[in-house]
């Protein structure tokens, strides 16, 4: 997603330096603008490190969004999210799922969360239609620090929602204050919609604070504007299931 920087490589760094350089390598994380400890920062856009082209190229996106209700880019990601259907059922068929199977610290897809092990209690996406199963993500010790469940939602379709645990990840990031909102129960929110008729469209909200950060990714064919809100009103609702 567009005007967000993850510093996960320099905090599993800090995490497995020695003493002598850690105060090192925390210094140089708080100097690129991250919390050394894991969690969110929101800075001007001068704060961030791209280049002026590709800032150019962000506000550019945000007014054809702001103005069409999505921006012109074609992702294939779309395309997966759409296929995952089919993509499921081949796979199961070329490896069927054994219920019985030992709990695993593979990220593989799983059809049930509880043959994924995870480093904390998660809690699932309330009332989808379907649930095409679970896979661990982010780091891996003793469980995963984050998780991505893939399912149908009434009225939107496939979807994919990542949690991200701080306190398990590590894990920082950079927003830009400037394309910030707190559409999702007040905490810091980007929205990302684009597509394309041929590759379909990616409705994306991510939001975070110092605990958890959040990702929900639904595709369609066509674009359609209630679908953006329909998006938006799941992402609350995700938020508050706990």
């Amino acid at each position: 997603m567009k005007k967000l920087l993850i510093a996960l490589t320099l905090i599993s760094l800090g995490a497995q330096a020695e003493p002598s350089r850690l105060e090192e390598l925390n210094e140089q994380i708080k100097n690129l603008g991250f919390k050394p400890e894991g969690g969110l920062s929101i800075v001007p856009s001068s704060a961030l490190t791209q280049s002026q082209s590709i800032k150019n190229g962000w506000i550019g996106d945000d007014m054809e969004q702001s103005r069409k209700g999505y921006y012109l880019k074609a992702d294939p990601r779309a395309n997966y999210l759409m296929n995952f259907t089919d993509m499921v059922k081949k796979n199961r068929q070329l490896k069927p799922v054994v219920p019985s199977q030992p709990i695993s610290a593979d990220s593989d897809l799983k059809e049930n969360l509880s043959e994924v092990t995870m480093a904390y209690q998660f809690t699932s996406v309330p009332n989808p239609e379907l649930v095409y199963g679970y896979a661990g993500a982010g780091s891996y010790d003793n469980g995963w620090s984050s998780i991505v469940e893939f399912f149908k939602y009434k009225n939107i379709g496939n979807c994919a929602f990542t949690e991200n645990n701080i306190a398990f990840s590590h894990s920082s990031e950079k927003l830009d204050e400037e394309a910030v909102t707190r559409e999702i129960n007040e905490k810091a929110t980007l929205l990302d919609i684009h597509g394309t008729k041929a590759a379909g469209y990616l409705y994306s909200v991510h939001w975070a604070d110092d605990n958890y950060f959040r990702d929900l990714e639904c595709a369609t064919s066509n674009y359609d504007n209630t679908i953006t809100q329909s998006v938006i009103d799941l992402a609350i609702l995700i938020d508050s299931r706990l």
